[in-house]
């Protein structure tokens, strides 16, 4: 469920290059081989926050499991770049291919009848 852009109010240095938009989007995630559940509260292009309990360090490599229907999930991989403790993580995805990043677009498009 998409709620709409979130805004940024970090210093124009500290900016993200894309905007990221409020959305709802229930996923399981890995560290270090042990997996899981979380919530994505804001996405972008580029990365997203995972909301959880589940503790992680900041450089950390993570794989997001992002549901598209029928069971079926998009893996992305992505680091540690900001870990909130007892809140979840930020990610920044590393290698996004465009089948990728075509869900990650209709997730934000708001056309999640394709994406989940």
């Amino acid at each position: 469920m998409i709620k709409g852009e979130t805004p940024d109010r970090r210093r124009s240095s500290d900016r993200r290059s894309a905007k990221r938009y409020a959305v709802t989007i229930e996923i399981e995630w890995e560290s270090k081989g042990e997996r899981y559940p979380g919530t994505i509260s804001d996405l972008s292009e580029g990365g997203c926050f995972v909301l959880t309990g589940a503790e992680v360090t900041n450089g950390d490599e993570v794989k997001l499991f992002v549901p598209i229907g029928d069971g079926m999930k998009v893996q992305y991989v992505g680091n540690v770049s900001n870990h909130v403790y007892e809140i979840g993580f930020a990610v920044h995805f590393t290698m996004v291919s465009e089948a990728q990043r075509n869900v990650l677009r209709s997730y934000l498009m708001g056309d999640e009848g394709n994406a989940g």
